[in-house]
């Protein structure tokens, strides 16, 4: 059947709002109505088309978002049992230990509750937390330039750690140049304030020596014992764990 039929022209946005336009906007003679039926079907289905893809798009974002969640999740299960297991190992240690650096050895506290902080071939560090303290003992050895005497090189070591505690508050500080396992050594203590590291604690105490090696005039070797407390000083427990872990500290050949 040959008459006036129309043409559809479509609006996208009409047809986001309000569906696949029904309306005629013009008209054009000599068009069947076949023909009419087959454009508007035609139209129907590209929008159908249109609001599909629109949906999978945003069916897809939510996809990758609810994986994206799991996936965070799978992080923080994975990172809590590596903090587990590191924990685990560090209560591992036993009283009384040896560890052997280059040039020094030396034996953890001989007490229960005491952890390994760290151990490498120039450093120990052993921790132990207790009711109103954290005390920490650790041995190291520092290469240092090769000093025509020991003046010199105990006045450097005092200078090193002056400098080391620089960003503190002093209350007290203590150096001796003395003679420690058959060594000159500087032999200092000190009580300060401010440290950062301990928030909770008004006091940092320590006791310690800097000397050098006996075969390698180029290596010094720290040793130390300190707490964080809000107590000033070491209790006479405390420092009898000092003096024996120092004498249990010996020179070795690196």
């Amino acid at each position: 059947r040959v008459g006036r039929c129309v043409e559809l022209s479509i609006n996208p946005e009409d047809a986001a709002a309000n569906g696949p336009p029904a309306t005629a906007r013009w008209y054009r003679p000599h068009c069947s109505y076949d023909a009419f039926i087959y454009r508007t079907l035609i139209a129907r289905r590209k929008l159908k088309a249109r609001f599909s893809c629109e949906r999978s798009v945003t069916e897809l974002s939510n996809w990758e978002r609810a994986n994206m969640n799991r996936l965070i999740v799978i992080v923080l299960v994975a990172v809590a049992c590596a903090i587990a297991v590191l924990a685990q190992k560090q209560t591992s240690i036993t009283p009384g230990s040896v560890y052997h650096l280059d040039g020094v050895t030396v034996m953890s506290p001989n007490q229960p509750g005491w952890i390994l902080l760290q151990s490498n071939k120039s450093l120990v560090g052993f921790q132990k937390r207790g009711e109103g303290e954290v005390v920490n003992a650790s041995a190291k050895t520092i290469k240092t330039k090769v000093f025509d005497n020991n003046k010199d090189l105990l006045a450097s070591l005092e200078a090193l750690k002056v400098e080391e505690l620089s960003k503190l508050k002093k209350v007290s500080v203590h150096f001796n140049y003395v003679r420690f396992k058959a060594r000159s050594c500087v032999q200092y203590d000190g009580i300060f304030t401010g440290d950062a590291s301990a928030p909770n604690f008004e006091y940092l105490n320590f006791k310690g020596y800097m000397c050098g090696h006996p075969e390698n005039k180029g290596l010094v070797v720290r040793i130390e014992l300190s707490n964080h407390s809000n107590l000033r000083g070491f209790s006479a427990s405390l420092n009898d764990l000092t003096d024996e872990f120092f004498q249990n500290m010996a020179f070795s050949s690196r």
